[in-house]
């Protein structure tokens, strides 16, 4: 199945993708290569590449095989966007929703991000900064992996930067899985901690969100990735007023 999103929150269709010979899958898969190609064609007629990740990409994967080239430039554009899809906006999702419906949480979260800022000031958008050893961005929370009473329960506390508490994975870490371990763990796992601690910090500080009025429970059908929620969950937000 070309979408990991649908993958992991529909399997059943996993079955039609098998007995199709992945007919779908190859269909999106040329049209996308046949838009990556007139994007190709564009920027070498006019020698025209911006700094963006298509050139960063372009430079690597170019070779004298014009027809390899775009097929692995395609490719790596497709797997670029999975990602997205499949896990960040749903983590995002869950640290909103724990967050509104633990306030003590929140406000120590808000304290860091008022701390962030007078280190740092407002504007990050072009500047580079150099963190110091033993400083680590990190996600927030847990939103799986609660077969114990003490995981069950949210604390972002269980997390010393990206590390669970030892003591709470006396069976062995990989009782406790997160972006996977050793040579098999997730690669945009820095990427991921830095992008989540960005966004929620944004909108932390230009919205207020209203408390889910229902409990909000994950789904029980998934293969893998950040749950999904089973039901839709709608929270009520306004922009925060600029003092």
């Amino acid at each position: 199945m070309l979408s990991q999103e649908n993958a992991f929150v529909s399997p059943q269709q996993t079955l039609e993708t098998l007995t199709s010979g992945k007919a779908k899958e190859k269909q999106a898969v040329a049209h996308i290569m046949a838009l990556m190609g007139n994007i190709v064609a564009r920027r070498e007629a006019a020698q025209a590449w911006p700094d963006d990740t298509l050139t960063f990409l372009y430079q690597r994967i170019r070779s004298e095989d014009a027809q390899v080239t775009l097929r692995k430039l395609t490719h790596n554009i497709i797997n670029a966007n999975q990602g997205f899809l499949s896990n960040l906006y749903a983590a995002l999702c869950w640290s909103l929703i724990n967050l509104k419906l633990h306030p003590d949480t929140q406000r120590r979260l808000d304290i860091e991000i008022a701390a962030t800022k007078a280190m740092f000031g407002d504007n990050c958008g072009d500047t580079v900064y150099t963190i110091q050893p033993g400083v680590y961005i990190t996600t927030m929370l847990s939103v799986i992996n609660t077969q114990t009473p003490e995981l069950a329960r949210f604390d972002p506390d269980h997390y010393q930067c990206r590390r669970i508490d030892p003591t709470l994975i006396a069976q062995g870490k990989e009782t406790i899985s997160t972006f996977g371990h050793r040579l098999h763990a997730c690669p945009a796992q820095k990427f991921s901690h830095n992008m989540c601690k960005v966004l929620m910090s944004l909108l932390l500080e230009n919205f207020e969100f209203s408390t889910p009025v229902a409990p909000v429970e994950p789904s029980t059908s998934q293969m893998g990735g950040v749950a999904r929620a089973a039901s839709d969950v709608i929270l009520q937000y306004s922009r925060k007023s600029k003092k």
